[in-house]
Formats: C-alpha cells, sequence, structure tokens
C-alpha cells in the first residue's frame, strides 16, 4: 500500500539582495525531486529475512541551497519504516541525497508509511511482512458451574492466522489446579490450518478457580499466546446406603471316601462335630458348599448334588452323617474318584455348578488305607487344577493313617498333600473335633479382611466416602468397571457386623457437561 512523500525546500535569500515579488519562485514548486516517489517492498518474511532495504535520491533542482527537514520522520507505520537520513539535511545547488530505507515487519500484514519532507513532496512507502500467527478461540474460556467430582470438557481452537508454518513447541497451564491438558506434542500447523486443544475441569472441591493456558510457538510478534481460563465448582446431593461388614470367602468341599465297612464304622465318631464343623465356617463367613463322594456314587444323594450353606448346618449334617456313615463298596482310589468326580461337574453332568468362580476347592481324601490310584499324585493334582481359574485355588487334605492303630499310612495321598499345602489327620485318631478344626482353618483361612459392595447407583468416584461410628475410613478401594467398593476391614480394625455408611454423589449430576 502505498502513500504521499511531500518535500517542502526552504530557501534564504542573501542579504542585501532585492529581489522581484513576482519574480519569487513558487513555495515547493520544482526545487526537490524524488526520485521515486514511491518504494514497494513487496514480501518480506519476519522469520528467515527479517528487512529489506530500498533507497530514493533527494535531487536539488536550484542553482541555490536547500534545507530538508523530515526524512528521518515516517508518518504511518513508523515501527516497519525507517531512513538512514538525518534530522535536517542542506542541500547545495543541484546536490543529490541518497535516502536509504529499510522495511523490518514485525507480524503478517500489509503496512504502508509516508515521507513527507517539509511537508510537502511525497515518497509512498508500503510492503507486506510474511509471518506465522498463533490465534486462540475463544479468547477466554469459562466452564461456568460444575459439580464437585465431575469431568466436563472443552476445547480450545488454536489457528494459524498468519501466512508461514506455525511450529507450536508447548502448550501448559501455568498453575496447579483442577483443570488439566490433554497430552501435547508439537506440532505445525500450514497457514489457515488449525488445531484443537481439549481441556477438563475436575474440581475436587467446591469454589472459584482459574489458571491461565500457554501456548508457546515460532510466532514472532507473540511468542507465548496466552488464553484466561476459569470455572465454579458445587457439591451435589449425596447419596447414603448403610451396609453390614460382614467378609465372607467361598469354599467348594470335596469329601472323597473309601467305601468300605471300617471307614463307615470309624467315621461314626465323626458325626456329633459335623454340624460344628459347618457352623465353625458359617462364623467365619465362609460360603460353603460340599458333597460327598464315592467309587460307587459320584454325586451325593440329597436334594441337591451338593450341600449349600443356604440350607443350613442343622440339615446339611443330618445329610451328611448319613452318608459317612454308610458303609458301600471300599476302594482306595481316592484320588482318580475326585478327579472322576469334578468330571461331572461340566455342564449337564449332575455336579454341573459345584466349581464357582474365585472359589476354594477343598478336596478332603477319606480312607484307611494307601492311596492306590494308577496314575502319579502330580497328574491327579494338575488335573483337578485345570479345573480352577488358578492352582492356587485347589488344596488337597487327607484323614487317612499313619501306620498306626488299623490306619495304614497315605501312600501317593502324602504328595497331593505336601503339594497344596493341605491338612495330614489319622483316621484312626478318633477326636474328630480337632479334624474338623484343622480342616476348616483351610477354608476360614482364606476369609478375606475385607468386603465388598455393589452400589445402588453410578457414584462420581472423588465423592465416595466410607464412615463408621462417625469416623471417615480410607482403606478400601472402588472398581468403577464393576461399581465394586471394596473395605479393607483389618486395616479399619472393623469387626463382623460393623455398620458402615457409603456415601457419594450420583453420576447423573454430570451428565450434559
Amino acid at each position: 500500500m502505498l502513500a504521499l512523500l511531500a518535500v517542502l525546500a526552504c530557501e534564504p535569500f542573501g542579504p542585501g539582495e532585492a529581489v522581484d515579488v513576482d519574480e519569487l519562485p513558487v513555495e515547493g514548486e520544482a526545487r526537490i525531486r524524488l526520485e521515486p516517489d514511491s518504494l514497494d517492498f513487496g514480501t518480506v518474511s519476519v522469520l528467515t529475512e527479517g528487512s529489506a532495504t530500498q533507497s530514493f535520491v533527494v535531487r536539488n533542482t536550484e542553482s541555490w541551497a536547500v534545507e530538508v527537514m523530515g526524512l528521518d520522520r515516517v508518518a504511518g507505520d513508523s515501527g516497519a519504516f525507517s531512513t538512514d537520513a538525518p534530522a535536517v539535511v542542506q542541500l547545495g545547488p543541484y546536490e543529490t541525497l541518497t535516502v536509504q530505507v529499510h522495511f523490518t515487519p514485525a507480524t503478517s500484514r500489509d503496512y504502508s508509511g509516508d515521507l513527507f519532507p517539509n511537508g510537502q513532496v511525497t515518497v509512498a512507502l508500503g510492503g507486506h511482512g510474511a509471518a506465522p500467527i498463533a490465534a486462540l478461540w475463544p479468547d477466554t474460556l469459562d466452564w461456568g458451574s460444575v459439580p464437585v467430582g465431575c469431568d466436563a470438557e472443552r476445547s480450545v481452537q488454536l489457528l494459524n492466522a498468519g501466512d508461514e508454518p506455525l511450529q507450536v513447541d508447548r502448550a501448559e497451564l501455568i498453575t496447579e489446579t483442577d483443570f488439566s491438558l490433554a497430552d501435547f506434542t508439537q506440532l505445525t500447523l500450514a497457514p489457515g490450518e488449525y488445531s484443537e486443544l481439549d481441556l477438563v475441569f475436575s474440581p475436587g472441591l467446591d469454589g472459584l478457580q482459574a489458571t491461565v493456558l500457554h501456548v508457546s510457538s515460532n510466532d514472532p510478534a507473540d511468542p507465548v499466546s496466552t488464553l484466561d481460563l476459569g470455572g465454579a465448582a458445587y457439591d451435589g446431593d449425596p447419596v447414603s446406603e448403610t451396609v453390614a461388614y460382614e467378609p465372607s470367602a467361598y469354599a467348594d468341599i470335596l469329601l472323597v471316601q473309601d467305601g468300605s465297612s471300617t471307614v463307615a464304622t470309624r467315621l461314626e465318631h465323626a458325626t456329633q462335630y459335623t454340624q460344628g464343623f459347618l457352623e465353625t465356617l458359617d462364623s467365619a463367613g465362609v460360603d460353603w458348599q460340599i458333597t460327598l463322594v464315592r467309587a460307587d456314587n459320584d454325586c451325593l444323594a440329597s436334594p441337591y448334588p451338593w450341600l449349600r450353606s443356604t440350607e443350613g448346618a442343622v440339615r446339611a449334617a443330618e445329610v451328611l452323617n448319613s452318608e459317612l456313615t454308610r458303609g458301600s463298596q471300599g476302594d482306595s482310589k481316592l484320588l482318580e474318584t475326585a478327579v472322576a468326580s469334578l468330571e461331572r461337574t461340566d455342564p449337564g453332568d449332575c455336579l454341573d455348578g459345584f466349581l464357582r468362580q474365585d472359589s476354594l476347592l477343598h478336596t478332603v481324601l477319606i480312607g484307611d488305607r494307601p492311596e492306590e490310584s494308577p496314575s502319579s499324585a502330580e497328574d491327579y493334582v494338575a488335573t483337578m487344577a485345570a479345573k480352577l481359574s488358578t492352582a492356587d485355588e485347589l488344596v488337597v487334605s487327607a484323614v487317612m493313617g499313619h501306620g498306626t492303630g488299623g490306619c495304614q499310612d497315605l501312600g501317593q495321598a502324602a504328595d497331593a498333600v505336601a503339594a497344596t499345602g493341605g491338612m495330614d489327620l489319622d483316621l484312626c485318631d478318633a477326636d474328630w473335633g480337632d479334624h474338623f478344626a484343622a480342616l476348616a482353618s483351610i477354608a476360614t483361612n482364606e476369609v478375606p479382611q475385607r468386603q465388598s459392595y455393589f452400589l445402588a447407583a453410578e457414584p462420581i468416584p472423588d465423592t465416595l466416602e466410607v464412615w463408621h461410628n462417625g469416623r471417615q475410613l480410607t482403606a478400601w478401594t472402588f472398581d468403577a468397571e464393576t461399581r465394586l467398593l471394596t473395605v479393607q476391614g483389618d486395616d479399619e480394625a472393623l469387626e463382623t457386623g460393623s455398620e458402615l455408611t457409603l456415601s457419594y454423589v450420583e453420576a447423573s449430576v454430570c451428565s450434559g457437561l
């Protein structure tokens, strides 16, 4: 864009010189000539070129000296144009002066200016600066009111409003607040191209919050672009649930009995302790299932193929005692019988459902002679473990013999017991109170000192609180995918039956943000 440069030449008259007024030269007429009278610098890159220089000539066309002022002053974009001329210059008769003009743009736009020496003759100056420009839209961002614990997402558009590539090196929030910026990597935007920066406001406490987004780039005029961010947080209405702390574990107990009459007779001592055994499991929080199998009977004869804790210890003990003391076909291949029975847990078979997910499988071998299954104990243990989620869920115990009192050694059952950490008990020892206590400990030791609760509604995780007797608990975790809140009772010294209050804000309050 060009403007005019006007030059006024001032000419002093010599002392005592007589001048005919009618012959006085007209002011500004043909005394100074500017060649050329306009300079167009074209496009100059701010980053790669920085500046450009052109020149014009000031010529005194008269035979007397002329004083010229204003060659150093640019009207218009004076920050972009400058000259090397002095403020005042004296030109002798017919003398010339070459003036250099420098164009130094700061950003991407058109520039124009004018030189008016002596306020008359004009040199028009023009040029275009080429540069990247980082522009953020909107120029401020306010989330308004957001409930505590919610995630409110917003996007900011980063545009290259210039005409050279914009190199964006960094984007960050300058203060630690509940605002966050998605992972940022360096990027280059062509002229007119834009990218979106994803921001999230996740308030943890109620009240006003603010921060500033800084974007660093190669924009020469604004190397660090800024954007003010703000929002207000408020507490939503809480949901309260009251639950009891009653931790539990699952135990599937498989009794594998040598059906000989001698074993049935020895088990008569056990019947007075069976109910107590089951009640011990109940009191410890063990959700049990129990079945008894023999070579002649893979599935327990009862209203169900197995007995459940929901049937009650009294009823289950009656059925179990009847089976324990009923003589039948003797068989010392107890491990083989155990594996055959577990095969009947397949879908549609008589023990379908006996093995539960993440439940302990406690296989108890009962006999008074050595175990004589044809394969190795290692093979049988591996086959049983393969039916479970993990091998750690299998324990094999034996109530058999120690070579005294008519009860022979375990045989290879000892290897299965040792491999799984089970109990080695003597069937010929009539103290079944101790036997059942030892067997119960296998399951009760698996009862975790924790309990999980399925929340009635989907919570905002950050608002979850657990209370007991006016004390806020901290030893708990929450799985958002399953909506399960798990309390670590041992860390909080909770007793079974303790009342807990679960408080949270329902996640539905976040909808629409």
